[in-house]
């Protein structure tokens, strides 16, 4: 009688973690028992061949399964797929699958088919496509049982945290009632710096005056040239008066200051011609 689910859980680890499986050299049953498996379970397969094609080969059989190490969560699965299966009735097979310390699982040939390994055997399935079917069954039901056994990692348990006094947090600081001054004066704090698009520096960028200084070089013109007969004085006093009224005023006062006396000595010539002229007639 083949083997049954309740049979196979009750002869096989509850945690298999190695399959020790042994098929012939060519043999398809190692395809048809690996088929079926999941790919977890693919990884749990070791694979073992020898011959058995024929009662020669017997010992080589028979050796191959005492010499198996003994190790928990592990069992052993012999399969053959069909044709002579003289070698599984031989009494050195025989007795080397029933002193196995490990469980053995026989898949031989045909449903109809029947050796003495089977009997012996810790369980035998029908084909080796229906023993990798079983054994994906089994090997799921163990996987599901033992996610549920396994208990959930322990919870810390919370402690008391030393009480720890709060940091004390410094008054915001009130603005000073006075412009700040810019940084590098002892005593004084650095104001925030404002750049302007002359540049990046603390310092603050250097205007001109550009009529004050127009005003300048026409004061200097007339005073060396004349003035060119007066209008270039007459000019520069007038954009003086006007570039006085920007900083920075020094070239625009020098400028008011060449022309203007510039214009009082022509003024001063006009008057003295003038005098002059009205003067009595001999």
């Amino acid at each position: 009688m083949y083997a049954t689910q309740h049979h196979l859980r009750a002869v096989l680890p509850s945690d298999i973690r190695r399959i020790h499986l042994v098929t012939g050299p060519q043999s398809q049953a190692r395809l048809d028992f690996t088929a079926p498996l999941l790919r977890p379970h693919r990884a749990l397969v070791e694979h073992h061949r020898v011959a058995l094609e024929s009662p020669a080969s017997a010992p080589l059989l028979a050796a191959l399964v005492s010499g198996l190490p003994a190790r928990d969560h592990t069992i052993v699965v012999i399969t053959r797929g069909g044709g002579d299966l003289s070698i599984f009735d031989d009494p050195a097979v025989v007795d080397a699958i029933r002193m196995s310390i490990l469980p053995v699982v026989t898949a031989l040939g045909h449903t109809s088919d029947s050796t003495r390994s089977d009997e012996v055997a810790d369980a035998s399935l029908p084909t080796p496509s229906l023993a990798g079917a079983e054994l994906r069954r089994l090997l799921a039901a163990q996987y599901h049982e033992r996610v549920r056994t396994v208990p959930p990692a322990p919870r810390p348990t919370p402690t008391a945290a030393a009480a720890t006094p709060p940091t004390p947090v410094a008054p915001p600081r009130p603005a000073p009632p006075f412009p700040m001054r810019p940084a590098g004066l002892a005593g004084t704090p650095a104001a925030p710096h404002h750049y302007g698009t002359y540049g990046t520096s603390g310092t603050s960028p250097r205007r001109s005056n550009s009529l004050g200084t127009a005003a300048l070089v026409l004061g200097i013109i007339s005073m060396v040239a004349f003035g060119g007969f007066g209008v270039g004085a007459l000019v520069g006093f007038v954009l003086g008066i006007v570039a006085v009224r920007h900083r920075p005023r020094t070239a625009a006062v020098w400028g008011i200051v060449l022309n203007g006396l510039w214009l009082l000595g022509v003024a001063a010539w006009i008057g003295l011609v003038v005098a002059l002229g009205s003067g009595p007639q001999s």
